[in-house]
């Protein structure tokens, strides 16, 4: 299907248990509303560890899903922190860990 281009894109609270089939059920509600895409943001009562098993999960079955539909998928690194800590997990690690630089891969 033709990539959507210059629609609105859903701000998407992944919280709970993070179904796989609810995921794919609501990429496909995304789609049918007309969205362009969805950006997937961690929210409070997530009931997964943030960036384990599960969580990758439902991030593979909402991206497989909405590439069927043409949709953009973005992943909103916040967690609870400001800009990208990954729920605490990246500063806890110490400066060798701190971004020096932004690397930009469009998959192509």
């Amino acid at each position: 299907m033709e990539k959507i281009t210059y629609r609105n894109k859903a701000f998407w609270a992944f919280n709970g248990s993070l179904q796989v089939d609810e995921i794919r059920s609501q990429v496909r509600e995304f789609a049918s509303a007309g969205y362009g895409g969805v950006f997937l943001h961690a929210r409070g009562g997530l009931k997964v560890p943030y960036l384990g098993k599960e969580w990758m999960a439902a991030c593979r079955a909402a991206i497989t899903e909405a590439e069927k539909y043409g949709l953009e998928v973005w992943l909103y690194d916040e967690d609870g922190w400001p800009s990208g800590f990954a729920g605490g997990l990246v500063n806890g690690k110490g400066e060798d860990y701190c971004a020096k630089g932004i690397c930009c891969c469009t998959g192509e």
